[in-house]
C-alpha cells in the first residue's frame, strides 16, 4: 500500500491552505495495519472510533508515527440505512454501524459546530489558521484523555460555564499555544 498519493496529497494541502479542515478515518484493522493515507498527513485530523463512554475502540490502529489521534462515538451508531436497487436508492430502516468511517461524520459535526460558535464570538480563522484553531479546540476538549493513544473529543467540556466565561475561554484557547489549555484558567 502506498504511503501517499501525490495528486490527492496536493489537493488536500491546497484545501488546508484555503481554510478547509480535513478529517480522515484512522482505519478499522487494529494493530494488523498502520493508519492509512491520508490520515497520516500533517494537518489532517486522524479520527478513530470510541464507544459510548469515550474509550477508544479496540479496532483503532495504534500507529505511533501519528502523534495526535482523536476519537469520537463510532460504535453502534444508529442511522438511516440506505441501499441501492436496480432503479433507485431505498431507505428501509435504521441500522447500527461501527467504525472509524462512522466516527468521521460525528467529528465533522463537532468541528462544524465549533466553527459556527467561533463566528458568533470573533472572526472566523482563515487559511491554514482554521486547522490550527481547530487543533487547539480539539486538544482543549480532549484533556481528560491526554496521553492516551486516542484523545476522545468531549465538546461539552468547553461549554461548562456561563456564556461570557465560555466565550472568554474560547478566545483564550484560540490565542494560546496548542495544548496549553488544561482544565481552566487562573
Amino acid at each position: 500500500m502506498p504511503t501517499t498519493v501525490q495528486p490527492i496529497e496536493q489537493i488536500i494541502n491546497k484545501a488546508i491552505d484555503d481554510g478547509i479542515i480535513i478529517l480522515a478515518a484512522a482505519g478499522n484493522q487494529g494493530s494488523n495495519f498502520d493508519i492509512p493515507f491520508p490520515s497520516r498527513m500533517d494537518m489532517v485530523f486522524c479520527i478513530g472510533s470510541a464507544h459510548g463512554r469515550g474509550h477508544a475502540s479496540e479496532f483503532n490502529p495504534p500507529h505511533r508515527d501519528v502523534i495526535e489521534k482523536y476519537s469520537v462515538l463510532g460504535e453502534e451508531v444508529v442511522a438511516a440505512y440506505f441501499h441501492n436497487t436496480l432503479d433507485s436508492t431505498v431507505h428501509e430502516r435504521m441500522q447500527a454501524r461501527s467504525g472509524t468511517s462512522v466516527a468521521v461524520p460525528v467529528a465533522a459535526g463537532i468541528a462544524a459546530n465549533m466553527l459556527e460558535y467561533i463566528t458568533q464570538i470573533t472572526d472566523r480563522p482563515q487559511g491554514p489558521d482554521a486547522t490550527l484553531v481547530m487543533r487547539k479546540l480539539f486538544l482543549a476538549m480532549s484533556v481528560a484523555t491526554r496521553g492516551k493513544n486516542y484523545r476522545n473529543l468531549v465538546p461539552w467540556e468547553l461549554f461548562k460555564y456561563d456564556t461570557g466565561e465560555n466565550q472568554r475561554r474560547f478566545v483564550q484557547i484560540m490565542a494560546d499555544e496548542p495544548g496549553t489549555y488544561i482544565t481552566g484558567f487562573n
